[in-house]
């Protein structure tokens, strides 16, 4: 049973915000966590005496958990409430970041960054399933990509800001994690609230199952979501590797390094906003995934088959890659117009789901990458350009299939004019 529950001590209006910008934080803070091993790559290799294949495995660990949770992430969120779930979801990133601190045996690790995964499949469905209940179904291509935005400038601190911090101590920097993540715990018990009351026993029947089957037994949902994966494995593939790939290439420090390759997060933090208003300003949204995936494709081409480009040029690429490659929110978008207001976390995880299944990719590129000459001398590898352009050219490919793949969606947000607000009151809770 579910039953409206009015909140007066405080405007709906400004909660939706409030609760969607503290929600947001904690996509932020998973972004943090999930993007640590692409900046430890050589601490990792030298501190675990483990091979490039077996960091792929570690970095890939996350995604063990994080994806097929997706499928039950978006149905426990719809029918139990985020108010519930935002404190244990949150919990388990602080006991990921604290057992990582004590720097344990490899396996240990493993199971921590597993631990980080499980927490983090919620964060992202929560904040849009508290954007489509509190704030208006206009806003929500825009919020879509703000989202994406904040959660890649999760990304520029692990690229930029984590390098300087490890310096202090890897411990140091994990405690620090976990001590933010106990902060946002605090938080939410005076700022989360669910527009609905939910009955725990409600999920004691075949309800989780039946959304379940009735978002993936939806017209084009699959297809959604493929497009979806493929367009994110720049951020999900690429940018684990782009550190050592640019310094190695370019001859640059990893500082340099690091910073060239969080301009890829700079491209997607603003263009993700961009593709997200000008959704809500035409009616063929397709076109945009289309143009999206084919210049974001030529980027990283250039990129990884342009030998003599310059570190600035290199940067210009990778803000375009980032850019372009932003309109990838617009499949949730798409996704939450499938499917009824109700299961919109259930849309939104299912697709997220899908999404992430790229990951899975990650030690096949580790694997081509150890199974050619490599020289390894304290901790820190080194392979010819060669062995990288063979290694990541899967990913300009997956661009290439997300362009080809674009044309046969058909989009049902289409019939939806997102400039209406009249419209779109009649779409949301």
């Amino acid at each position: 049973m579910i039953r409206t529950t009015k909140r007066a001590f405080i405007n709906p209006f400004v909660l939706g915000w409030l609760m969607f910008f503290l929600t947001s934080f904690f996509y932020f803070y998973d972004f943090i966590l999930r993007m640590i091993p692409s900046v430890m790559m050589d601490d990792i290799l030298q501190l675990y005496h483990v091979d490039a294949d077996m960091y792929a495995f570690y970095e890939s660990s996350f995604y063990v958990t994080y994806t097929p949770l997706q499928l039950f992430a978006g149905p426990l969120i719809d029918e139990i409430g985020v108010r519930k779930i935002f404190p244990l979801a949150v919990l388990c990133c602080l006991i990921g970041a604290m057992v990582s601190a004590l720097q344990p045996y490899f396996s240990f690790l493993i199971i921590a960054r597993m631990l980080i995964g499980l927490g983090s499949s919620f964060a992202f469905v929560m904040v849009l399933k508290i954007s489509n209940e509190w704030l208006p179904a206009y806003y929500y291509p825009f919020i879509a990509g703000l989202t994406t935005t904040l959660g890649m400038m999760g990304g520029i601190v692990s690229e930029v800001v984590l390098p300087d911090f490890i310096q202090y101590g890897v411990p140091s920097m994990y405690l620090f994690l976990a001590f933010f993540a106990a902060l946002l715990i605090v938080l939410s018990y005076f700022c989360i609230f669910d527009k609905e009351d939910h009955e725990v026993t409600s999920v004691l029947d075949f309800r989780l199952i039946y959304d379940i089957y009735t978002v993936f037994s939806t017209r084009q949902f699959i297809l959604v979501g493929v497009i979806g994966c493929l367009l994110f494995t720049p951020v999900q593939l690429f940018v684990v590797w782009a550190q050592p790939f640019f310094a190695q290439t370019l001859s640059i420090s990893k500082h340099d390094a690091g910073h060239i390759a969080s301009m890829l997060f700079w491209g997607i933090a603003t263009g993700a906003p961009f593709f997200g208003w000008l959704a809500s300003q035409i009616q063929n949204k397709r076109i945009l995934l289309i143009i999206g995936s084919l210049l974001s494709a030529m980027c990283l081409i250039t990129i990884l088959f342009y030998p003599n480009l310059t570190p600035w040029q290199v940067s210009v690429l990778m803000y375009g890659l980032g850019f372009f490659k932003s309109c990838q929110p617009l499949v949730f978008v798409s996704a939450k117009n499938l499917v009824s207001p109700h299961l919109t976390a259930t849309a939104v995880a299912g697709t997220n789901m899908i999404v992430n299944l790229s990951s899975f990719f990650q030690p096949v590129i580790g694997y081509q990458l150890s199974r050619y000459h490599r020289l390894y001398e304290h901790g820190m590898s080194n392979y010819t350009l060669l062995n990288w352009q063979i290694a990541l050219s899967i990913i300009p490919v997956f661009l290439l299939v997300a362009c080809f793949l674009s044309f046969f969606l058909k989009l049902d947000s289409d019939e939806i004019d997102y400039a209406n607000p009249v419209t779109n009151n009649a779409l949301s809770n």
